[in-house]
């Protein structure tokens, strides 16, 4: 299924990655941001400039299509499962 910017989603992909990111942070009590997905999921390690942008398109696809909810806490945004996050897993899309 194509979510208006051209990303479309498979059950073993990036965003599968990040829903599983996602839930490791909650069990572990801690907050899920771009960059702890990028340096502990992905295991790359990127300057603050370069993170900007990357995974820009993962990120707001997921959110428009409902798979994770992005929250501002202080100066950070955090990431949640959004209420679409259990029908992708179960290949619902």
């Amino acid at each position: 299924m194509n979510y208006g910017n051209g990303m479309s989603f498979k059950k073993s992909s990036r965003t599968k990655q990040l829903i599983e990111y996602i839930d490791l942070c909650e069990r572990t009590n801690r907050g899920a941001t771009r960059q702890g997905f990028i340096f502990d999921k992905l295991g790359r390690v990127i300057d603050a400039d370069t993170s900007r942008g990357y995974l820009a398109s993962l990120f707001a696809a997921a959110q428009n299509a409902g798979i994770i909810v992005k929250e501002r806490v202080g100066g950070t945004f955090i990431y949640k499962r959004g209420p679409n996050a259990e029908k992708f897993l179960n290949g619902g899309f």
